[in-house]
């Protein structure tokens, strides 16, 4: 569905490029991407559309193509006016920060149809239509908005020589029953938790969204070329790129708009994915976006990040999983946010661009021992030339080591020697492996190493002591106007305490983050189980995809800020409240009486994506895999924002959690 208004009634100002994006976005869907599908798109073409029109295109793709359901990529494209205006006070279980919400602006807006002003279209109707039509068609939609919704840009800032805004000032007001029968649709089908903010849809889960502005930033379109700035440089990157190699983290670094103050965002869960496919694999968080400017190379991530001097990184030209190494990198120096990179000798010339992705192959510092009585067997499975690459020291008996690989009847089984989990379960792992897999043996060691790595290092900053945490059971609020309650915090802080032992139900449960210091903070949430050896986000922060474009500061990271959720002197609700993710939960495997988990937070001054390169998977086979705890439904945001953190700092704060069966 494509969508380009540019005529309004006289109330408000028209627009002279949104038409022409449009027809340009269609262009392109017929042209070179029908060419590289092989499929001759479908779509439905909407011009000056009115509200109506728009709430059937919705429909239509719901209803229309439901053979195609999991196989077709769905492409929303809005060009035209945005606004924001107030929420209406019923609308208690639509959690936003600021009691405003976003719309877009049909052509009709503000005219009076059947008695009544037509209304925008607001994000909780969005929301809701991409909930239904992911239910009926399947998640791979990607959701393209030029437009904006600031609400704080002043009339004198439309009052450009060579732009204009893409934002009306004073919409009709919202009613609280409009579009009831379209929202009260999509319940039956949540899980719990509050709905996200703006345009996002529910919990970010059923969609990407491209947006050419931040919440607060405007949308601009040149009176010269009569064209969107964003659909413009979207459309001049796809025409130049082969799309089959993008991710959407990709496109995003791509993306330098010559108007500062507009910085295109990207939020979804499926952001690592291949754009509008959702087929084939995408890309992963651990490959870090890396500069290459004057021949000094810049990996986005220090110290805050583990990054450490010496560790060694694998460069690749793109960031799809199975993208080929180049070639390896050694780190010079580091800094809190961003690391000094040079070429690992005897590597041959490598021509860089002006960005690349690099991965972390081993951190200088982080070795791990392991010992078993079968010192032949283990000198097979771990021979010299391995064990220097992966950081790995053979201890001897008598020695301390960190993991002790036990064979047995074919089997080996892995016993850790952490006291910070040993003191509360026993030292063997549940999980065992054939002795003669040696891919998975190896791996379940360099992931234990990674594991304990991650969750016992240093963060030297001291901003966590001005933050408090608390962990509240959740329950629902119900309110009269909506079948839908609303989660609240339902009991006491249950982390008073170091470490905390709770009874294992199918209780529910909310982060709050209390920000008692004068420093704007970005807050990350890691969940680290020690039986899966799986480090899992909870929260993520907002963070910047600035490109190879963006300019550098000085400690080589991007000038980009984006709007911070923990503000000084303020507070932040995760999994409840105004979050964009759900809650979390626990379970205790069949026959389980005691687990354990560690909620780490990063609490960072700088809004960055490469906290996520220390996301692990399990490196036990999946079969085997049955999850102690974890959120409802999985999230991941990015957002790419105009200028960069003022000072440089991090802090982190861990909190044990001991899991018991009720019947213990």
């Amino acid at each position: 569905m494509v969508i380009g208004n540019d005529l309004y009634p006289p109330k408000y100002s028209n627009l002279t490029g949104a038409i022409a994006d449009a027809d340009h976005f269609e262009t392109y869907l017929k042209g070179p991407l029908a060419k590289l599908s092989g499929h001759e798109p479908k779509i439905l073409s909407l011009r000056n559309a009115k509200r109506q029109q728009i709430l059937d295109g919705f429909s239509h793709l719901q209803t229309k193509y439901t053979e195609l359901k999991d196989k077709a990529a769905i492409v929303i494209f809005y060009a035209g006016h945005g606004a924001r205006t107030r929420k209406p006070k019923e609308w208690i279980e639509w959690k936003t920060s600021n009691d405003e919400i976003e719309l877009l602006c049909p052509s009709d807006i503000g005219t009076i149809e059947d008695g009544s002003v037509v209304e925008g279209i607001y994000d909780r109707t969005i929301s809701a239509l991409l909930n239904q039509l992911s239910e009926a068609m399947g998640s791979n939609i990607t959701l393209i908005m030029d437009c904006c919704s600031s609400g704080g840009i002043t009339r004198s800032d439309e009052e450009l020589e060579d732009r204009s805004i893409r934002e009306i000032f004073d919409p009709p007001p919202a009613r609280a029953e409009s579009d009831e029968e379209i929202w009260r649709r999509s319940y039956g089908d949540a899980r719990g938790g509050s709905a996200a903010q703006g345009f996002s849809g529910q919990l970010y889960g059923s969609h990407v969204l491209l947006a050419a502005c931040g919440p607060d930033e405007p949308a601009c379109e040149s009176r010269v070329s009569k064209r969107g700035l964003f659909s413009m440089h979207l459309l001049e990157i796809l025409e130049k790129e082969d799309i089959s190699n993008l991710t959407y983290t990709s496109l995003m670094h791509k993306f330098h708009l010559p108007y500062r103050r507009q910085t295109p965002r990207c939020e979804g869960h499926a952001v690592n994915g291949r754009l509008f496919n959702n087929q084939d694999c995408g890309s992963d968080w651990s490959f870090i976006l890396t500069h290459c400017n004057n021949n000094v190379i810049t990996l986005d991530a220090g110290e805050a990040q583990g990054i450490t001097p010496g560790s060694i990184l694998s460069f690749h030209t793109s960031n799809l999983t199975d993208s080929p190494v180049r070639g390896r990198l050694l780190v010079k120096d580091v800094r809190m946010f961003s690391s000094t990179l040079k070429v690992l000798p005897p590597e041959p010339h490598f021509d860089f661009p002006e960005f690349f992705y690099s991965k972390v192959v081993t951190t200088a510092g982080s070795n791990t021992s392991i010992y078993c009585d079968d010192r032949m067997w283990l000198k097979t499975v771990f021979p010299l030339e391995y064990i220097k690459q992966a950081g790995i020291v053979l201890a001897k008996k008598g020695q301390i080591y960190d993991l002790e690989l036990v064979v047995s009847g074919g089997k080996v089984s892995f016993h850790r020697q952490h006291k910070l989990v040993t003191s509360h379960l026993e030292k063997r792992i549940r999980h065992e492996v054939d002795a003669n897999d040696t891919d998975t043996i190896r791996r379940a060691v360099c992931s234990s190493r990674t594991f304990y790595y991650h969750l016992t290092r240093r963060v030297v900053d001291k901003s966590e002591q001005a933050c408090r945490i608390e962990l509240t059971k959740l329950g629902p609020e119900y309110t009269t106007s909506s079948e839908e309650p609303a989660l609240v915090p339902a009991g006491p802080n249950i982390i008073e305490s170091e470490p905390t032992t709770l009874v294992v139900d199918e209780s529910i449960y909310g982060m709050t983050i209390y920000n008692e210091s004068a420093i704007t903070l970005y807050p990350f949430v890691f969940y680290f189980d020690p039986t899966d050896l799986t480090i899992e986000e909870w929260y993520p922060a907002p963070f910047s995809l600035a490109g190879g474009g963006s300019d550098k500061s000085a400690t080589g990271n991007s000038n980009q800020t984006v709007n911070p959720p923990l503000l000084p002197h303020s507070w932040l609700t995760i999994g409840h409240g105004a979050s964009s993710v759900w809650p979390w939960g626990f379970l205790l495997q069949e026959n389980v009486k005691k687990d354990l988990g560690f909620f780490r937070v990063f609490l960072s001054t700088h809004p960055t994506p490469s906290f996520f390169s220390m996301k692990q998977t399990s490196p036990f086979p999946a079969s085997d895999i049955e999850r102690g705890g974890g959120k409802r439904e999985p999230r991941l945001a990015s957002y790419r924002g105009p200028s960069g953190a003022p000072i440089e700092r991090c802090g982190s704060r861990l909190v044990t959690i001991v899991q018991v069966d009720s019947e213990r």
